[in-house]
């Protein structure tokens, strides 16, 4: 797994996530934002992944557990939900969001955008970050 970044005291992801909404998903209102981490590989996961590819999985960016609510109160009293969960940064400028959509009957999708801070050795500024998309991807579909 790739070194972490910067430590949670020192950058505010609420606010690197809101401006990640500026930049790239504004045309969306979203009931909750907040962090996730992944949750490690299962064993059966690394088995079939060793099975399937030949290759080690040592890490997943499927599964993941909610750490932190940026809108800690607010209360969600409609029949749809999304929610926009960020990663850490790793050591390589690389992070993911999560962008979960729910209906009623729990229908939905969820869909993982993967991101890179170009200048990320260069600026802790948030609002200088060089960041680029660089996938989207339909990960569930409910």
């Amino acid at each position: 797994m790739g070194h972490i970044l910067f430590s949670k005291k020192r950058l505010n992801y609420k606010k690197l996530l809101q401006k990640i909404i500026i930049d790239f998903l504004e045309k969306r209102r979203f009931d909750l934002i907040g962090k996730l981490r992944w949750l490690s590989p299962t064993e059966k996961q690394k088995k079939k992944y060793l099975e399937k590819n030949g290759k080690q999985l040592t890490k997943q960016r499927i599964s993941y557990v909610i750490v932190e609510d940026f809108n800690s109160g607010s209360k969600l009293d409609s029949f749809e939900h999304t929610q926009l969960l960020i990663s850490e940064i790793e050591s390589d400028g690389i992070f993911y969001c999560i962008c979960d959509y729910i209906t009623l009957g729990n229908m939905g999708q969820k869909m993982r955008y993967k991101f890179k801070i170009n200048n990320f050795k260069n600026s802790t500024n948030i609002s200088e970050f060089d960041i680029d998309l660089l996938e989207e991807n339909m990960i569930m579909t409910r």
